[in-house]
């Protein structure tokens, strides 16, 4: 039985598992290979709990608007400089041409 390099655990050979890794810390690897291409505003997104694969990669038209309502629900948990972020974000949106 192999074992994780990530937390050591063992796992079935052949597995869902990737690259010397257990599913869940596979899974856990994916995630943040996502996040790291995410803008600062999907990034703030998912640390406040929205699905990695729902927010914002590029200033993209369809997920941008999800990303903004997802942190106006969310916005009495966010701190000050979050908070300015997506205040700036939001009016950059509201501001921008329509295409």
């Amino acid at each position: 039985m192999p074992k994780c390099r990530t937390c050591d655990g063992g796992y079935s050979e052949g597995g869902d598992g990737y690259d010397g890794e257990c599913p869940s810390c596979a899974d856990k690897s994916y995630e943040d290979e996502l996040k790291e291409g995410l803008t600062d505003l999907g990034k703030l997104a998912v640390d406040h709990g929205m699905d990695v694969h729902e927010a914002d990669f590029d200033n993209d038209n369809e997920t941008m608007p999800d990303t903004l309502a997802y942190l106006q629900t969310v916005e009495g948990n966010l701190n000050e400089a979050e908070a300015t972020l997506y205040q700036e974000w939001k009016a950059r949106c509201q501001t921008a041409p329509k295409p």
